[in-house]
Protein backbone atom coordinates (compact mmCIF):
# COMPACT_ATOMS: atom_id res chain seq x y z
CA UNK A 1 0.00 0.00 0.00
CA UNK A 2 3.11 2.09 0.31
CA UNK A 3 3.22 4.81 -2.86
CA UNK A 4 6.85 6.45 -2.73
CA UNK A 5 5.35 9.31 -5.35
CA UNK A 6 2.22 11.06 -4.61
CA UNK A 7 2.11 12.52 -7.97
CA UNK A 8 0.89 9.17 -9.33
CA UNK A 9 -2.46 9.89 -7.47
CA UNK A 10 -2.39 13.14 -10.33
CA UNK A 11 -3.06 10.80 -13.22
CA UNK A 12 -5.75 8.15 -11.46
CA UNK A 13 -9.52 8.64 -11.88
CA UNK A 14 -10.74 10.55 -8.93
CA UNK A 15 -13.02 7.21 -8.22
CA UNK A 16 -9.82 5.10 -7.86
CA UNK A 17 -8.06 7.70 -5.35
CA UNK A 18 -10.77 7.76 -3.05
CA UNK A 19 -10.67 3.96 -2.66
CA UNK A 20 -6.77 4.18 -1.89
CA UNK A 21 -7.69 7.04 0.77
CA UNK A 22 -10.42 4.70 2.02
CA UNK A 23 -8.26 1.69 2.25
CA UNK A 24 -5.37 3.49 3.64
CA UNK A 25 -7.80 5.40 6.50
CA UNK A 26 -8.67 1.50 6.97
CA UNK A 27 -5.35 0.59 7.60
CA UNK A 28 -4.35 3.22 10.01
CA UNK A 29 -7.43 2.78 11.91
CA UNK A 30 -6.61 -1.13 12.39
CA UNK A 31 -2.86 -0.39 13.11
CA UNK A 32 -4.05 2.22 15.73
CA UNK A 33 -6.27 -0.63 17.08
CA UNK A 34 -5.69 -3.17 19.32
CA UNK A 35 -6.49 -6.01 16.19
CA UNK A 36 -2.62 -4.92 15.08
CA UNK A 37 -1.48 -8.15 15.60
CA UNK A 38 -3.41 -9.04 12.94
CA UNK A 39 -1.88 -6.91 10.16
CA UNK A 40 1.21 -9.20 9.57
CA UNK A 41 -0.67 -12.08 8.30
CA UNK A 42 -3.06 -9.87 6.27
CA UNK A 43 -2.73 -10.83 2.65
CA UNK A 44 -2.79 -7.98 -0.30
CA UNK A 45 -5.95 -10.11 -1.89
CA UNK A 46 -7.73 -10.65 1.20
CA UNK A 47 -7.17 -6.72 1.70
CA UNK A 48 -8.30 -5.86 -1.79
CA UNK A 49 -11.39 -8.59 -1.84
CA UNK A 50 -12.56 -7.19 1.47
CA UNK A 51 -12.92 -3.26 0.48
CA UNK A 52 -14.61 -4.02 -2.87
CA UNK A 53 -17.18 -6.66 -1.39
CA UNK A 54 -17.70 -3.76 0.99
CA UNK A 55 -17.94 -0.93 -1.78
CA UNK A 56 -19.94 -2.78 -4.04
CA UNK A 57 -22.77 -3.87 -0.81
CA UNK A 58 -22.77 -0.30 0.62
CA UNK A 59 -22.01 1.93 -2.59
CA UNK A 60 -24.99 -0.21 -4.36
CA UNK A 61 -27.50 1.41 -1.70
CA UNK A 62 -28.70 4.88 -2.65
CA UNK A 63 -27.71 7.35 -0.66
CA UNK A 64 -25.15 5.57 1.43
CA UNK A 65 -22.51 7.94 3.44
CA UNK A 66 -18.98 7.73 3.18
CA UNK A 67 -18.45 6.71 6.81
CA UNK A 68 -20.64 4.00 6.19
CA UNK A 69 -18.45 2.67 3.80
CA UNK A 70 -15.42 2.93 6.00
CA UNK A 71 -17.16 1.56 9.31
CA UNK A 72 -18.48 -1.24 7.50
CA UNK A 73 -15.03 -2.00 5.46
CA UNK A 74 -12.99 -2.04 9.07
CA UNK A 75 -15.35 -4.06 10.57
CA UNK A 76 -15.11 -6.65 8.32
CA UNK A 77 -11.53 -6.42 7.89
CA UNK A 78 -10.94 -7.11 11.71
CA UNK A 79 -13.71 -10.09 11.33
CA UNK A 80 -11.79 -11.44 8.26
CA UNK A 81 -8.09 -11.20 10.58
CA UNK A 82 -9.62 -12.63 13.10
CA UNK A 83 -11.27 -15.35 11.40
CA UNK A 84 -8.26 -16.17 9.84
CA UNK A 85 -5.90 -15.84 12.90
CA UNK A 86 -8.10 -18.48 15.02
CA UNK A 87 -8.07 -21.41 11.89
Amino acid sequence: MYCGNIEIYNFMPEERVLDEKIMFWGLKEIYLSPHRVYLKDLKRDQFALKYYKTKKYIMGKPNYRLEEVINYFIVCLREEMEKEKWR
